[in-house]
């Protein structure tokens, strides 16, 4: 298991660089800086799976490039899905009558 000194270490040195690399794939810096944050707490989280790779700034950068590839793939299905989805809706309006029904619905007995 890596400890947190390491990890801290692995984060002091690789911060930098790995928002670099994620800005020049993203094109937006806090995009690539949410990205490798997320990849950090996701190493903070497997530390025993971390500990088994050769290079650690590697399986950070993939974590990120993950979290980025995510959104992106949440950003096409939400295009994809917009036009569909109706806009702001009036309210309704529950006049007595709705509330007869479900009165009387409440009485009903379920067999």
């Amino acid at each position: 298991m890596v400890d947190r000194p390491a990890l801290d270490e692995l984060y002091d040195a690789s911060y930098r660089r790995l928002v670099v690399q994620l800005y020049a794939i993203c094109g937006d810096l806090a995009d690539a800086e949410d990205a490798v944050q997320e990849g950090f707490v996701s190493a903070l989280r497997r530390r025993r799976q971390l500990a088994t790779v050769q290079n650690p700034e590697a399986w950070v950068r993939t974590a990120a490039l993950n979290h980025v590839r995510g959104r992106w793939r949440h950003a096409a299905v939400v295009r994809k899905y917009q036009a569909r989805v109706p806009g702001p809706q009036a309210a309704r309006e529950i006049g007595p009558e709705y509330v007869a029904i479900v009165t009387a619905l409440g009485e009903v007995d379920a067999e």
